[in-house]
């Protein structure tokens, strides 16, 4: 009997003319150079992430850094308040946290494409990292498969690399 690798888990593809109709918000796709893989999420949480990291990176001080992290966003800030000993007039970057420096924040977009991409599409294969958990690869190649199940289900879904890359960490 054949063993199933967990890293490589397929989802079963699907036929896009038996799909039913998508009626959920609208989707974003590109791809992600860190996890190299097409990457699909709903539009306005990957807007939202792109707006939140550029509050994040805009930080110059730790004040203005608590100040977001006690503010609703869609991340969850890169530390703990409770963590934090600067004083609120000192220099702040996020990229020197540590958990940004080891690729740990913001959270892998691909991981998001899970929840994010109707799973009767059927598209990808579901990885394990060794730290950060699971996410879906999606080919470059199931690119058409990805299109005719959008357009099959008629749910709104348009390329943005940019966006893809910029929610990602870098």
């Amino acid at each position: 009997m054949a063993q199933i690798d967990p890293n490589k888990i397929p989802v079963t593809p699907a036929e896009p003319e038996k799909l039913a109709p998508y009626d959920g918000p609208a989707l974003v796709y590109g791809y992600d150079p860190f996890m190299r893989t097409l990457v699909v999420v709903r539009r306005a949480w990957a807007d939202q992430v792109a707006a939140d990291l550029a509050r994040w990176q805009a930080a110059s001080t730790y004040g203005e850094a608590r100040r977001l992290a006690t503010e609703g966003t869609v991340l969850d800030p890169p530390f703990h308040l409770d963590d934090l000993d600067e004083a609120d007039d000192e220099p702040f970057d996020v990229k020197e946290l540590g958990n940004v420096q080891d690729g740990d924040w913001p959270p892998m977009a691909a991981s998001m494409s899970r929840e994010h991409l109707p799973a009767d599409w059927g598209l990808g294969v579901v990885r394990d990292t060794a730290l950060n958990g699971e996410f879906l690869e999606v080919a470059e190649i199931e690119e058409a498969r990805l299109l005719a199940c959008a357009e099959a289900t008629g749910a709104t879904l348009t390329r943005d690399d940019e966006l893809i890359r910029r929610i990602g960490p870098s």
